[in-house]
């Protein structure tokens, strides 16, 4: 543990997920490790999601709820990480679950023994209702062992293994605070906007090929469901990074692909 304090916040936005939410919330309780908070933002949920997060609080003293209006997932990331104690932070979306009761405790490890990195970076597994279950790609040695932070984000690349999800992260608090690191309110696509912020940012990142976190394929995607001013913010994140990074960002079959100049 690190010192008398709380080393990880999780932090969870949570909308009328009602009928995943306790599956998500028990397997955080269900973790070995016990030096952790919870804050649930209850985002104006019109189910009984808010009563769940309520009977949570009750029950266990390292959970938190806030209630408020809906004002998207970006913004409750937000309004969590302001409140967050840890030294630690993970995201976590409300109908999602961790794999197995050891992921907090192996990742408090690894940072720990990679104290100088931001965030470390772990895999996903994509899970179906009808028990589909499917892997990201497993990270490449050349990922694995990079030391220069420049050939990381290059191999990364050139891989494809490029997640900007932020549940598939380990952030230091302190990283995301000192440099002001939030989800821009009011726009599609704001994850690949905040991992481009987290990369040019952090000194040393790392990643490592533990499948820990469990996302439940039901969202829509945003192509799916795609308006001209969605169409617009979407847009005009990927040209941005397309400026910033040098990375060609383009649109195939409602896919991202992102190959070099």
């Amino acid at each position: 543990m690190i010192s008398n304090i709380v080393s990880l916040s999780v932090i969870i936005p949570v909308f009328n997920s009602e009928l995943y939410l306790d599956e998500c919330l028990q397997s955080v309780l269900n973790q070995t490790f016990e030096n952790y908070e919870v804050i649930l933002i209850d985002d104006g949920s019109s189910d009984s999601s808010s009563f769940i997060c309520d009977q949570y609080v009750t029950l266990d003293s390292r959970f938190r709820v806030i209630h408020k209006i809906n004002t998207g997932a970006a913004d409750s990331r937000n309004v969590g990480l302001m409140e967050a104690n840890g030294v630690y932070v993970i995201f976590m979306d409300s109908d999602d679950f961790w794999k197995n009761n050891n992921c907090f405790e192996i990742l408090i490890n690894e940072v720990m023994s990679s104290s100088e990195c931001d965030f470390i970076g772990f895999n996903i597994e994509y899970h179906w209702n009808n028990g589909h279950v499917k892997k990201m790609p497993s990270y490449s040695d050349a990922i694995l062992e990079a030391c220069d932070k420049e050939y990381l984000i290059q191999t990364l690349v050139e891989t494809g293994n490029f997640s900007v999800s932020p549940c598939s992260k380990i952030i230091k608090r302190k990283f995301l605070i000192d440099y002001n690191i939030l989800f821009p309110k009011g726009i599609v696509g704001e994850d690949i906007l905040w991992f481009q912020v987290l990369l040019e940012k952090s000194s040393n990142i790392r990643y490592i090929n533990e499948y820990f976190y469990c996302y439940r394929k039901i969202k829509s995607s945003v192509s799916g469901n795609m308006t001209l001013k969605k169409y617009d913010d979407f847009d005009k994140i990927i040209r941005m990074l397309e400026e910033v990074s040098g990375i060609k960002i383009s649109i195939k079959e409602n896919c991202v692909v992102i190959g070099t100049k």
